[in-house]
């Protein structure tokens, strides 16, 4: 399996109002894993509705 670690200074970033999320690990970095590690940052009073990515095991 391919792998590359990521700082997550160097993580793709998202941010949405009020959240940031880095993608530490993902298909971009990771093609062969089935799996993706983000770390969100939330700045006080933000929200995150729950949600479901259909296509992703989720427990």
């Amino acid at each position: 399996m391919s792998l590359t670690r990521l700082a997550v200074a160097d993580a793709p970033l998202l941010t949405r109002p009020g959240k940031t999320s880095a993608q530490i690990l993902s298909r971009e970095n990771a093609p062969d894993a089935r799996i993706t590690v983000t770390r969100v940052v939330m700045q006080p009073g933000a929200v995150s509705p729950i949600h479901r990515h259909e296509t992703a095991e989720q427990t």
